[in-house]
């Protein structure tokens, strides 16, 4: 079968599904496919009427001078970008364009022919994932701020922000691994703030709020690093020192009965002065957290009954 070349490049011109303008190099349309009719909304004998400005957005239109000057001049020959176009109603969508020049046989342009692919639905789809991402992101920062902020309820006291019993537990075992595995001394200070009930029926449990508060900043300002200490209940606080010896548990100890008791909290009508008891055990071997923890509260009811605001050492009873 023999093809007439002129119907067939018509044929082919026609029938694509990609939209085509060709215009002359003042960027008026000589002629366009019936594809590109239905993507812009205007006829074919409307298109011959019009310039490729009108159908380029404000925003750009510099870009696309630019571009439409560079292709007649023959600095470059094609390009290939994304822009939107303006339909006859007014509305734009998105294309991705091919535009390239139509030379003579001396080589040079005497029209341009773009070719148009609608992309709008994909461009815009893009956005919304990207929006559904940003939000996600938002979601899951908000969502990890929420799982941390349970982490931390669950495992610090809400008015002074120590550790609470639970992880006191939980670092007690863990120290006392250590301490066996490096041969080394471990020590357990309970404390209780002296005559706290009547601190609570005289000045009102806000006042005893922020005595508690108060000492335990001073609590954990004064240990070291490597020290645990946390909210054990009500006016009680116990204290994990390990890789340490008598004396310098005695140290730690006896520098925040000193700070407490030398510190004046400030409520509305005056001042607050308070003292703390300490009960003290230290092992080097008999690592049992309970009996440990049990030789610190009696030393510590010992320290109370013997006058309080003092520290007592249970392997000194």
């Amino acid at each position: 079968m023999k093809w007439n070349y002129d119907d067939l490049y018509q044929k082919i011109f026609d029938s694509t599904l990609v939209a085509v303008g060709i215009t002359d190099l003042k960027g008026y349309f000589v002629e366009v496919n019936p594809a590109w009719t239905t993507y812009m909304g205007y006829s074919a004998e409307e298109a011959k009427s019009l310039c490729i400005d009108e159908l380029t957005t404000e925003d750009q239109k510099c870009r696309s001078s630019e571009n439409f000057a560079a292709l007649c001049k023959g600095e470059i020959d094609t390009i290939h970008i994304t822009r939107k176009y303006i339909r006859k109603d007014g509305t734009n969508f998105w294309t991705d364009v091919y535009v390239s020049p139509l030379k003579n046989d001396v080589g040079e342009a005497v029209a341009l022919i773009a070719f148009i692919v609608d992309i709008d639905r994909l461009v815009h789809a893009e956005t919304e994932l990207e929006l559904a991402n940003k939000k996600l992101k938002q979601t899951n920062v908000a969502l990890q701020r929420a799982v941390d902020n349970l982490t931390h309820l669950a495992s610090y006291d809400t008015l002074t922000h120590l550790m609470n019993r639970r992880v006191l537990l939980e670092s007690l075992d863990r120290e006392i691994l250590r301490c066996k595995r490096n041969d080394s001394g471990l020590a357990i200070a309970l404390c209780d703030i002296d005559n706290f009930k009547a601190v609570n029926d005289t000045y009102g449990h806000d006042v005893g709020d922020m005595a508690l508060i108060e000492c335990a900043r001073i609590m954990k300002e004064q240990v070291r690093g490597t020290d645990y200490v946390g909210r054990w209940g009500g006016e009680e606080f116990l204290f994990i020192l390990p890789d340490t010896n008598p004396a310098g548990t005695l140290v730690v100890v006896e520098r925040i009965r000193k700070m407490i008791e030398n510190t004046f909290i400030a409520y509305d009508g005056g001042t607050l002065k308070l003292t703390v008891s300490f009960g003290l055990c230290f092992e080097y071997a008999e690592f049992n957290p309970k009996k440990m923890i049990d030789f610190a509260d009696k030393a510590m009811y010992v320290a109370k009954n013997s006058g309080k605001n003092r520290i007592v050492i249970h392997n000194e009873i």
